[in-house]
């Protein structure tokens, strides 16, 4: 289990023992959005300093640090079958899939034009929804590039 808090610091908790087994110090600003990738090996964190970090479980070392956003994260989305994909969302409109084998930029990027608080993987991964202002919803087919 994950749990992040306004000093920005992401929690691992050991769930089965009811402690903490660590507290990276990763963001800045409160985190507001967190997932584990479809692996469990690594935690994904947004926080309100617009950065996206990923780190590894066992070891609590960030693997990644993602922009791109440019108002508040609101949710991160795990791809259900391929560890190195996922999706953030925000409060920009916009709908970014990342692959942290190129974690340098979104591999793909989809402008809904409202506030969006909420997103989710079809169970095979091809398509996303996602809940936009004023309560929209939007099913997008993700690329394959």
């Amino acid at each position: 289990m994950a749990v992040g808090n306004v000093d920005g610091v992401v929690h691992l908790i050991d769930a089965q023992k009811s402690e903490i087994i660590g507290s990276p110090k990763n963001h800045g600003m409160p985190v507001r959005a967190l997932a584990f990738t479809c692996s469990s090996h690594a935690v994904i964190s947004a926080g309100e300093d617009l950065h996206i970090f990923v780190t590894d479980c066992e070891t609590l070392q960030r693997k990644y640090t993602m922009v791109g956003h440019t108002k508040q994260i609101t949710c991160i989305e795990s791809h259900p079958l391929n560890e190195d994909i996922f999706a953030t969302a925000s409060l920009d409109g916009i709908v970014m899939i990342w692959n942290m084998q190129e974690a340098s930029k979104p591999t793909q990027t989809v402008v809904l034009g409202q506030p969006i608080w909420s997103l989710a993987f079809s169970p095979n991964g091809e398509h996303f929804v996602a809940v936009s202002e004023p309560g929209t919803l939007t099913l997008v087919k993700c690329s394959k590039d």
